[in-house]
C-alpha cells in the first residue's frame, strides 16, 4: 500500500472494474474466432490501454502481461487457431495478475456474512436534548443505544458491536450530509438502516449525499415517526419497505392499506396533487398504488408526471380497478406496470404487492445506473428479465428481449477519438430510450452494446420494435462537434416462451441472434430461433 489514502482508493477501484476489463478483451477474442476483421487490432488496443493503465495505477505485472500479449499480436497481425489459443492463455495470464493485485490490496473475494439482527442502535449526535428524547424512543422500542460523535466511521466499529439502526441527529445541513453520505456507503459495515432526524425543510431529499437514506424525519415529528419506524423496522428484520397510496377514497384502496400495514409495510396516502408531490419528496417510495379512478385529478397525468422523475423511472406502479381493454392500454402506455383487479382476492393481492415491493428494493439497490449513458446496468436488467420471465409463465404471457450492438464502433473511436465514442453512445441511448414504452426497461450491458426488455410483446411485434430502433438510428446521422456521423445497428431479438424457457436462455439466443446479424451484413434485425 502507498502513503497515500487516496491513490490507494483509486487502485482499489481500479481493480474492481477488472471483470468488466477482461469481459472487452474475451470479446475481442471471441469476434476474432467468429472471423470479424478488425477484432484482432481491436484487442491490440485494449492491450496497449491495459499495459499503461497497470503501470499508471501501480500494478507492474499487469502492465508487464498486457505489453508481452501487445507484442505477440504485433508480431502475428493475423493469428491462426493455435494463435487465438495463445492469445486466450495470455488473457488468463492477465486475468491472474488481477487476482493477485485484488489480494494484495485487500479486496475481499466476497463480502462479509453480516451477524443477526442484534437490537442495536447508535444516535449520532454531539448531545443535545433531542438526542435524549429519542434515546428514549428507542429504548422504550426494546433496541440498545449507543452514542457516538457524528465523526465516528462504520467501519471503525468492531463486527460484533455494529449497530442495526443508526439516527443521525442534524446539526447544520452541510455536517448532516457528510454525516449521511459515510454511513450509508455500500458494504458489510452499513447498518441495515440509516436515517436523518433534523430540520428537513431545505434539504433536497435526492441529493447524492442523502439519496442513500432510509428515512427523512422533521425534528417536530421525531418521537412519534421515529418510534414507528423502529417498530415496524424491529418487526421487519429488514428496513421497512414504504408505499405510497394514491386514491380517491374508495373502499378497495381502504382494504389494500390495510392488507399492506398488516404485513409491516409502512404506508402513506396522498389525495390531492399538493400531498403527492410532499410524499414523493419526503420519502422516496418502493411502490405506488393508486386508483383509476380519482375524481377530479386524471391518473395517467400523475403516472406521467412521476415518471419524468429521475428517481421514480422505474418505481413501480400498480393500478387498482376494473379497467377496459382501451384503458389497460392507455396505463400501459404512460407507465403503469400492472393493473389489479379491485375483486381479487387479499391473499393474492397482498403477494403481488409485496413481490413488486421487494424486487423493486432489489432492483434500485443492485441496479447503479451506467454513468456514462444513464441507463440501467446489466445486473439491474438480467435481475428484472428473469422475474418477468417467472410472471409471464404465470400469467401464460410473452416478454421480448433485444440485443442492440452498434456497428463498427472501434472505428468511431479511431476515427474521432474516444471522446466523440462516448458522445456517440449517449446520443444512441438517449434515441432509444425515447422510441420504448416508459415501463420498459433499457440497459447497457458492456461496450456497445444495449439490452431493451419488453413486457407483454410477442416475436413479431419485436422485430417491428428493432426495425424501428435500426432505422431511427441509421436514418439520422449523428451531428456532433460539427462532424455527421453516420451509426448503424445491429439487433437480436428473442421472447419467451417461444424461443427459450428461462432468462439465461433468452439472453443467450438474442446473443447469437445479434452475431448472426452482424455475419449477415451488419445494420438488420435478426429474430432467434428456438434454443
Amino acid at each position: 500500500m502507498s502513503a497515500d489514502p487516496f491513490f490507494d482508493e483509486l487502485r482499489r477501484e481500479y481493480l474492481t472494474e477488472a471483470p468488466a476489463r477482461m469481459a472487452e478483451l474475451k470479446k475481442d477474442l471471441a469476434a476474432a474466432r467468429a472471423g470479424e476483421a478488425d477484432a484482432v487490432s481491436s484487442l491490440k488496443h485494449r492491450l496497449h490501454r491495459l499495459a499503461g493503465s497497470g503501470g499508471s495505477y501501480g500494478f507492474p505485472d499487469i502492465s508487464k502481461e498486457s505489453r508481452a500479449a501487445e507484442r505477440w499480436i504485433g508480431d502475428h497481425p493475423s493469428p491462426d487457431g493455435p494463435g487465438l489459443d495463445a492469445i486466450e492463455r495470455m488473457l488468463g495470464g492477465i486475468a491472474a495478475c488481477f487476482d493477485r493485485a485484488s489480494r494484495e490490496v485487500g479486496l475481499p473475494e466476497s463480502m462479509p456474512v453480516r451477524p443477526n439482527f442484534g437490537w442495536r442502535a447508535v444516535l449520532l449526535s454531539s448531545g443535545g436534548e433531542v438526542a435524549d428524547q429519542l434515546g428514549i424512543v428507542l429504548a422504550q422500542t426494546g433496541f440498545e443505544v449507543h452514542r457516538l460523535s457524528p465523526a465516528a466511521k462504520p467501519d471503525g466499529i468492531p463486527v460484533s458491536e455494529r449497530p442495526d439502526l443508526a439516527v443521525i441527529i442534524g446539526a447544520d445541513d452541510h455536517e448532516s450530509a457528510d454525516v449521511a453520505a459515510r454511513w450509508t456507503q455500500p458494504g458489510a459495515a452499513r447498518p441495515l438502516a440509516v436515517g436523518l432526524v433534523g430540520t428537513i425543510a431545505p434539504l433536497d431529499p435526492f441529493a447524492p449525499a442523502l439519496a442513500g437514506l432510509d428515512f427523512l424525519i422533521d425534528t417536530a415529528r421525531a418521537e412519534v415517526e421515529l418510534a414507528r419506524f423502529a417498530h415496524t423496522f424491529a418487526q421487519a428484520r429488514t428496513a421497512p419497505r414504504a408505499v405510497l397510496v394514491i386514491t380517491g377514497g374508495s373502499s378497495d384502496v381502504d382494504r389494500v392499506i390495510a392488507a399492506l400495514e398488516s404485513t409491516g409495510v409502512t404506508v402513506s396516502s396522498a389525495r390531492t396533487s399538493p400531498e403527492i408531490r410532499d410524499a414523493l419528496e419526503r420519502t422516496p417510495p418502493d411502490l405506488i398504488v393508486l386508483s383509476w379512478a380519482l375524481g377530479g385529478m386524471s391518473a395517467p397525468t400523475i403516472v406521467r408526471w412521476v415518471r419524468q422523475l429521475e428517481p421514480h423511472r422505474i418505481t413501480p406502479i400498480l393500478v387498482l380497478g376494473e379497467l377496459s381493454d382501451q384503458e389497460r392500454i392507455s396505463a400501459e402506455q404512460v407507465g403503469v406496470d400492472l393493473v389489479i383487479s379491485a375483486a381479487t382476492a387479499k391473499s393474492v393481492l397482498t403477494h403481488a404487492l409485496l413481490s413488486r415491493i421487494e424486487r423493486a428494493f432489489v432492483v434500485r439497490t443492485r441496479s447503479h445506473r451506467d454513468d456514462l449513458t444513464g441507463l440501467s446496468s446489466r445486473s439491474a436488467l438480467i435481475h428484472e428479465l428473469e422475474h418477468q420471465v417467472a410472471h409471464a409463465r404465470r400469467m401464460s404471457e410473452s416478454i421480448s428481449y433485444l440485443a442492440l450492438d452498434l456497428d463498427h464502433f472501434r472505428r468511431i473511436n479511431e476515427r474521432w477519438g474516444p471522446a466523440v465514442g462516448d458522445l456517440v453512445l449517449k446520443e444512441v441511448a438517449r434515441l432509444v430510450m425515447s422510441a420504448v414504452r416508459a415501463g420498459d426497461f433499457v440497459a447497457r450491458m458492456g461496450g456497445e452494446e444495449i439490452g431493451v426488455l419488453i413486457r407483454r410483446c410477442s416475436a413479431e411485434n419485436a422485430v417491428k420494435l428493432a426495425e424501428k430502433l435500426r432505422a431511427a438510428v441509421s436514418e439520422h446521422p449523428l451531428a456532433i462537434n460539427e462532424s455527421s456521423i453516420p451509426v448503424r445497428l445491429s439487433i437480436g431479438t428473442a421472447t419467451y416462451p417461444d424461443h427459450g424457457p428461462s432468462a439465461e436462455a433468452i439472453l443467450r439466443v438474442a446473443d447469437r441472434a445479434l452475431k448472426a446479424a452482424k455475419a449477415a451484413g451488419r445494420d438488420r434485425v435478426q429474430s432467434a430461433t428456438p434454443s
